[in-house]
């Protein structure tokens, strides 16, 4: 026996997770048969909890242990469904646990597998689920077992394959207790997210079977992304400013770069990783009449893609230049006058700042004494 350890949250807003199939079985599992397994997801598929993936597994021994796994990583639906391996109990019970998480559910009463009663065949794929980045070559083996004497030769045959994807069987005829590699080349050409391959398996006498392997397709094409302000060689740019790019949906996060060279490396004055928004503003202040550079790469569960084209800048040219009015201005004790005092500025450009340094203001003392 052994123990460790575990710090975990609890989360009101899911759960409880449950299994509800096999439960209150009045009928046995047959040894080789197709069964449904259920449970109720309860919102533990949601981004607080963010269980994707579940196993299944089987007790043989009323729930003590369970040394069986019937489906490893599969997607946390509600459903599933499972060969009944070729065993025979009275205590059996099905375990649905969390993949990625620490909670699980066991069915709730002992149920039966029973030996096979007229010859068939089952079918298994393994992995029934993969994640592949793109473009991918990936590779399921398929096994063939035997029940009650079944030894003819099964034909294994794809159903369809969608746009940009092919796959072979080799070899495509088994027997029973032999395994064929299914190898699947999917081309990187805008496919994206889940994706279901069914293919069919059929002997002479025997109905024919249909299974399906998952894929979670994640591309790295990301020849749509751009840069989108400041635009290149911009004039004029502020000493803080935003940049901003376009998303894209394969992206998960976005690396971003300022240099003072195209060459970047040690010119860059600031980056930022994992940004999950298309903005940013640097938490510098640009050198005025400067030139920068600046580039963004997208990245996703397969790594990050090449930076963007850099696009160059310039920022804003500033000139501090004193101009005075030196003639004094008198303003009248009585009433609430208006005095206007002028500085002619014969220089082009604009003007972004105004500083007035010093008020020079004399007070005769005696007038003010004297005033009522």
């Amino acid at each position: 026996m052994d123990w460790a350890e575990v710090k975990f949250r609890s989360d009101e807003t899911s759960g409880p997770f449950l299994v509800t199939r096999p439960n209150d079985m009045i009928n046995a599992w047959q040894a080789g048969s197709y069964q449904a397994i259920h449970w109720n997801v309860a919102n533990t598929d949601n981004a607080r909890v963010n269980c994707q993936r579940v196993n299944i597994r089987l007790s043989m021994d009323g729930g003590l242990t369970y040394p069986m796994l019937l489906a490893e990583n599969i997607r946390n639906s509600g459903e599933a469904f499972i060969t009944v391996p070729n065993i025979v109990t009275s205590s059996a019970r099905i375990k649905v646990e969390a993949a990625d998480n620490i909670f699980f559910d066991i069915s709730d009463r002992n149920f039966s597998i029973t030996p096979a009663t007229a010859p068939s065949f089952a079918v298994q794929a393994s992995p029934f689920y993969q994640t592949a980045c793109l473009p991918s070559t990936i590779e399921v083996q398929v096994n063939i077992s035997g029940f009650a004497g079944f030894n003819s030769p099964v034909d294994l045959q794809l159903v369809e394959l969608p746009t940009g994807v092919t796959a072979t069987f080799q070899p495509s005829t088994l027997l029973p207790n032999q395994s064929s590699t299914l190898t699947i080349s999917i081309e990187d050409s805008g496919i994206n997210g889940f994706i279901a391959l069914q293919f069919q398996a059929s002997a002479v006498g025997i109905d024919t079977l249909l299974r399906t392997v998952e894929f979670d397709l994640v591309s790295n094409n990301f020849t749509d992304f751009i840069l989108l302000a400041p635009e290149d060689n911009t004039r004029g740019i502020l000493g803080i400013t935003d940049f901003s790019w376009t998303t894209i949906p394969n992206a998960t996060f976005y690396d971003f770069e300022l240099a003072t060279s195209p060459a970047f490396g040690e010119t860059i004055v600031t980056s930022a990783n994992n940004l999950t928004v298309n903005t940013f503003k640097p938490n510098i202040f640009l050198e005025e009449n400067k030139i920068y550079f600046w580039r963004v790469r997208p990245v996703n569960q397969c790594g990050p893609g090449a930076f963007s084209v850099p696009k160059a800048f310039q920022t804003i040219s500033v000139q501090c230049i004193p101009f005075e009015q030196t003639v004094p201005v008198t303003i009248s004790g009585s009433g609430a006058p208006t005095v206007e005092s002028t500085i002619n500025i014969t220089n082009q450009g604009t003007i972004t700042d105004l500083n007035l340094p010093m008020w020079k203001v004399i007070i005769n003392l005696y007038d003010l004494w004297r005033f009522p």
